[in-house]
Order: C-alpha cells, then sequence, then structure tokens
C-alpha cells in the first residue's frame, strides 16, 4: 500500500524581483491515486481555465494508471458526469474505461483549494462536493 501527500502552493512571481512572488493558489487532496491527478486537474482548470476554486473542484475528473492484473495494459476510471460526446470520442479512438460516480461510490480525489487575489484583496475558498467536507475564508 502506498500514500500520497501534495499539499502545493503555487505563487505568482514578482516582475524583477528575486525571491518567490505572492501567493496564487492553495490546494490539497485525499484519495489514494486520485490524489496527484486532482491537485493537477484543479491547478490547471484555475491557472490555465481561468475557473474559480470551487469550479476547478466541481470539474469532472479521470485518472490513467495500470490494471495489476493486466500490468501491460492501460486503466482510466472516468467520472460519469463527463458529456456522452466525450466519452464517445474516448471510445471511437479505442479507449477502454471504468465509468465511476455513481451515488454512493467514494473514489475521487476529495479537494479543498484557496485562490488568492492579491490586487483585489480576496481569497476564494473551494471545497468537494464528492464529500461532505467544507472550507471557509476569514473575514480579515
Amino acid at each position: 500500500s502506498s500514500s500520497t501527500t501534495v499539499p502545493t502552493l503555487l505563487f505568482k512571481a514578482a516582475e524583477g524581483r528575486p525571491g518567490p512572488g505572492t501567493p496564487r493558489l492553495a490546494v490539497a487532496a485525499a484519495g489514494n491515486a486520485w490524489i496527484p491527478a486532482s491537485v493537477y486537474d484543479i491547478i490547471l482548470n484555475v491557472v490555465d481555465g481561468g475557473k474559480t476554486a470551487q469550479q476547478a473542484i466541481e470539474a469532472p475528473r479521470f485518472l490513467v494508471g495500470r490494471d495489476p492484473l493486466e500490468p501491460e495494459v492501460g486503466r482510466m476510471q472516468i467520472e460519469d458526469r463527463f458529456p456522452r460526446w466525450i466519452l464517445q470520442n474516448l471510445i471511437g479512438r479505442g479507449h477502454r474505461f471504468q465509468k465511476i460516480g455513481r451515488k454512493g461510490e467514494v473514489r475521487q480525489g476529495y479537494a479543498s483549494a484557496a485562490v488568492v487575489d492579491v490586487e483585489q484583496r480576496q481569497v476564494e475558498a473551494g471545497t468537494e462536493p464528492r464529500r461532505s467536507h467544507g472550507a471557509a475564508v476569514p473575514d480579515r
């Protein structure tokens, strides 16, 4: 059995100054093999996709790994919330996957995140709808 922890802090570089810059995003997740993939998806959705922390966490996720019984075969687990056309496209390309995310199924990386907007002096939090927990931001 293995465990992965990926508490992640992203900073925006200060122009013309050395050092880490200003905080931009804090994100962490629980969920074994899903942790790195979930954290990566959330970072991409916030930084490249322009989503809020909550939108990024709520976005559907997938995990590509190896089947322990067939190590030469890749295995994809994909949430059933992806649009049908994406699933059909994957099938058309020869991908095999297991749809997950049905009610009562506990599998995905469970995340919380905070996005910092230094210019607006705001912090926005997001939390996992797939599991019962929350996030809060203090009011100064």
